[in-house]
């Protein structure tokens, strides 16, 4: 509706308007005729069976490398050829900093634990944290 308050512009701030245009605009289409081999499908089936054995022949199956033969494929290195890291001391002072700069408004991480509560008890947290990593570090296992 077009009223004197909005006359000189009478489409700006009408989110719903726009939106109903947009969807209106679109066009359902699917997926467009194929050609193989010089022959033109248009059929859903025949362009399904084109993209599966498109898809398959992309996407070979799982091989069965033993782990000798994959590294050496890859010529990886292996855990005796990496460098080594020395000297790292992790300080409850310096996870305490990281704690407190985390954003509270991030999603949790793999661990299921919210930054707000890691910011919120920071003080707590950070002596444990400490301990865990310097253990894993250590003895070089990551925990579960």
């Amino acid at each position: 509706i077009i009223t004197p308050q909005n006359d000189e512009k009478p489409f700006e701030g009408s989110k719903k308007f726009w939106s109903f245009v947009k969807h209106k605009r679109k066009e359902k289409i699917g997926i467009t005729s194929l050609m193989k081999e010089g022959k033109l499908f248009t059929e859903p089936a025949d362009k399904a069976n084109i993209l599966n054995a498109q898809f398959q022949s992309a996407f070979s199956e799982k091989s069965t490398f033993t782990k000798d033969q994959f590294i050496s494929s890859k010529r990886m290195k292996t855990k005796k050829t990496l460098p080594t890291i020395k000297n790292i001391t992790i300080t409850t002072e310096g996870i305490d900093k990281l704690l407190k700069n985390l954003n509270p408004n991030k999603s949790p991480g793999p661990d299921g634990i919210s930054p707000r509560i890691l910011k919120e008890l920071h003080s707590e947290t950070a002596p444990l944290l400490q301990l865990l990593f310097s253990k894993s570090l250590d003895t070089g296992v990551v925990p579960k």
